[in-house]
């Protein structure tokens, strides 16, 4: 997703399951993503919503920025503030993840895709608005974010449900407080 001042309102409201249809601004990243969540069956019974303070333990993200002068290259950050997610989960263990990056700067994300597999089998992780795969090397997807906008992704797990016991408790025992 391209930057704007549109991408930039979408970042801070998709991650909270919100949306926006005000005609100050072009409605193109709201109306893609809106048609995501509905393809993945948001607002049915059978889709659950985490919001960002209530992110399952097992979507684990990490982020890698450029570095200041004097500092490396890339600097891993995992627990980046300017980081944001939520995420849908449906019934059927598949999940859909807002990512947002709040920075000034890109950044490179890394999803574990360990806590998706079934034995051998791994997941599949596509952008939820074009469809395209997300390259993964071992298991580990790797997403980049410009600044100030966001990546809308459709985890699909190797398994046809992912057990209870991996979805049922979110970060800091939160669960899934409430569905939008």
């Amino acid at each position: 997703i391209s930057v704007g001042n549109s991408a930039w309102v979408a970042a801070r409201i998709l991650p909270y399951g919100a949306t926006a249809t005000a005609g100050w601004h072009d409605p193109t990243w709201f109306l893609a993503a809106q048609k995501a969540k509905k393809a993945f069956g948001v607002g049915t019974e059978d889709v659950s919503f985490f919001a960002p303070h209530q992110r399952p333990d097992w979507l684990t993200l990490a982020a890698w920025r450029p570095g200041d002068e004097g500092a490396p290259d890339w600097q891993e950050l995992p627990d980046d503030p300017q980081l944001v997610a939520g995420c849908y989960r449906h019934r059927n263990g598949e999940v859909l993840a807002v990512l947002s990056n709040f920075g000034d700067t890109y950044a490179t994300v890394s999803l574990d895709g360990a806590p998706f597999m079934d034995g051998e089998r791994f997941a599949v992780v596509r952008d939820a608005l074009t469809g395209e795969r997300v390259m993964s090397l071992q298991n580990t997807f790797w997403i980049s974010i410009p600044s100030n906008a966001f990546r809308l992704l459709r985890i699909e797990p190797a398994a046809a449900q992912l057990p209870q016991s991996v979805w049922s408790f979110g970060k800091n025992g939160a669960g899934n407080a409430y569905r939008p």
